[in-house]
């Protein structure tokens, strides 16, 4: 009889994957991009009697509180340039060495192939006004990311709120439909305060599959 009858063994089941989020929004030093080895740091440190990872503490030293912290771009490098005991013709060389073993995540690289295009992309990055002609340009960023927001340019850092909307405004999607995911704690709190969804990065091993369940995306795996 009609009623009796069962579903087809051709028929497939389809479960509809309703996303939590609609854009994503990656902080790029320590999430996008990584430093697997310091291959040019280590040549550098040599050719200049440095210790090895000397250069490392330096950098750290000359940045400080960043951009965030008032320190601007003129004065980190003469920072450098002081405790590197080189002068201002060699800072090229220096910044060179300092950016030369960083790379995109291979991780990330993968599941942004994947997922460009299938929602709206951001960075949202505290760094100096090079960025954008230095990092951004040298990894070809914006063939992911439609949406890229740099605290020097904006005059404002990660955790203000403002910067938070100002990125979501940009993607044109509310907060809440937005996920954030950063390696600092502070400011993984500071989105969550605005109202976005967010993520503290730990592994791209462990991160990324969470990031792409939550954007409806995790039959990409």
């Amino acid at each position: 009889m009609p009623g009796d009858r069962k579903p087809s063994g051709h028929a497939k089941t389809r479960r509809l994957v309703v996303p939590d989020f609609t854009a994503l929004i990656l902080d790029v030093g320590g999430v996008l991009i990584e430093t697997p080895a310091r291959d040019a740091r280590s040549a550098w440190e040599q050719a200049h009697g440095l210790e090895q990872g000397r250069l490392d503490e330096i950098l750290v030293e000359a940045i400080g509180p960043g951009w965030e912290g008032g320190r601007t771009e003129a004065e980190i490098e003469a920072r450098l340039c002081a405790a590197c005991g080189v002068d201002p013709s060699g800072l090229a060389d220096l910044l060179e060495a300092l950016s030369a073993d960083e790379r995109i995540c291979p991780h990330w690289r993968r599941a942004l192939d994947k997922i460009a295009g299938k929602l709206p992309l951001a960075l949202l990055t505290n760094s100096g006004p090079n960025t954008r002609a230095g990092l951004v340009a040298r990894h070809g960023l914006e063939r992911w990311f439609s949406v890229i927001v740099i605290s020097a340019e904006e005059g404002v850092s990660k955790p203000d709120p403002v910067i938070y909307r100002r990125t979501c405004e940009r993607l044109g999607r509310p907060p809440s439909e937005c996920l954030f995911v950063d390696d600092r704690q502070s400011n993984v709190a500071g989105a969550q305060a605005v109202g976005l969804g967010a993520i503290r990065f730990t592994s791209s091993v462990e991160t990324i599959p969470a990031v792409l369940e939550r954007l409806g995306l995790g039959h990409l795996l």
